[in-house]
């Protein structure tokens, strides 16, 4: 993966034009980690209608199958990013007919 001024510098080649780096937090480079690893279970969650919470069996799966030992907070911190994940991806209700 490269560093942000990498993508920054690809996506100003491919704009052709200088592109300023984003505002916001500074993302907490002792936990990319886990960030790397909510990104490799994502995509491999159950899914029906919609996509499914990820579940404590999947995760120790991942866990036990990669040999990637995850500790009672990082378990938790993992569970807590896929609860953000559902609510942007939980689809919106839709308001009844005849009302907007």
């Amino acid at each position: 993966m490269g560093s942000v001024n990498d993508h920054l510098a690809s996506v100003a080649r491919q704009l052709g034009k200088e592109v300023a780096e984003p505002e916001g937090p500074v993302f907490p480079e002792p936990l990319r980690y886990l960030w790397m690893a909510f990104l490799e279970l994502m995509p491999r969650r159950t899914s029906g209608m919609s996509a499914n919470p990820l579940t404590y069996t999947e995760l120790a799966a991942w866990s036990r199958l990669t040999r990637t030992p995850v500790v009672p907070w990082e378990c938790r911190l993992l569970m807590r990013l896929d609860d953000a994940l559902m609510v942007v991806l939980r689809p919106k209700p839709k308001p009844p007919k005849g009302k907007k």
